[in-house]
This record gives C-alpha cells, sequence and structure tokens, in this order.
C-alpha cells in the first residue's frame, strides 16, 4: 500500500487496509505508514523497516523492529 497520496481517512476506509492486514497469513508492505492512523487495530504481527541516515551522506542504516 502505497498511502502518500491519500487525503483522508476516507480513501484509507475505501482500501478497507484494515481487513487485509489483519488476514492471517498474508504479508503486506506499507509506504509512508504515517498516513494511516489506526495501527492499535492490527492484531497480526508487524516488522518495521526503518531507515537511518549518518554523519555520512552516501551512508545508511537499516532498522528492523518486531
Amino acid at each position: 500500500f502505497d498511502l502518500y497520496r491519500l487525503e483522508n481517512s476516507r480513501e484509507i476506509d475505501f482500501l478497507d487496509i484494515e481487513k487485509q492486514l489483519n488476514e492471517p497469513g498474508t504479508y503486506s508492505c506499507i509506504e509512508w505508514p504515517s498516513h494511516y492512523e489506526s495501527w492499535e487495530h492490527i492484531t497480526q504481527p508487524t516488522l518495521t523497516i526503518r531507515m537511518e541516515y549518518t554523519d555520512i551522506p552516501s551512508n545508511r542504516h537499516v532498522v528492523l523492529t518486531i
């Protein structure tokens, strides 16, 4: 799901993200998760992947959180 261009919660509700993310045995990738406010309703385990910048412009750290 790419949530970047979504403008309001009705558009997110239309995608029925909550149902799809709570479906057992499925995997989803969310781009721009900050545009979705209802993460407390997600019951399946999540893996968060975050890129962090370093003092060296060409380097990045990838942080995985379960």
